[in-house]
């Protein structure tokens, strides 16, 4: 007849295990990709504001920037999140830092 075999739960583990080992570098791959993306979107902002929109130099220097410094902050504050930090404060006072700037 047919056999049935079990699943293999010793791969399971070694699985888990090597996930357990890789989950140490992901705070790594957050700022990399956190990073990556922040320039992208200021490079997409500055073509955008050069190309279609016609913005001066000066304001669209200052929207590059802020684009890209809004981003990063927001990378770290799901780093603190990852690690267990309570980050609604830290948004908030980010948040009344801006309006108050601006």
């Amino acid at each position: 007849g047919a056999q049935c075999s079990a699943p293999r739960v010793s791969s399971f583990w070694a699985m888990a295990f090597k996930w357990r080992q890789l989950r140490r570098f992901l705070p790594v791959v957050y700022v990399v990709v956190g990073y990556g993306a922040s320039v992208w979107l200021s490079l997409c902002a500055r073509n955008r504001f050069d190309g279609a929109l016609k913005i001066d130099a000066t304001t669209s220097m200052f929207l590059q920037g802020l684009i890209k410094w809004t981003s990063l902050a927001v990378v770290v504050s799901l780093l603190l999140h990852l690690f267990g930090v309570h980050v609604a404060g830290i948004d908030g006072l980010l948040a009344s830092l801006g309006i108050a700037v601006g």
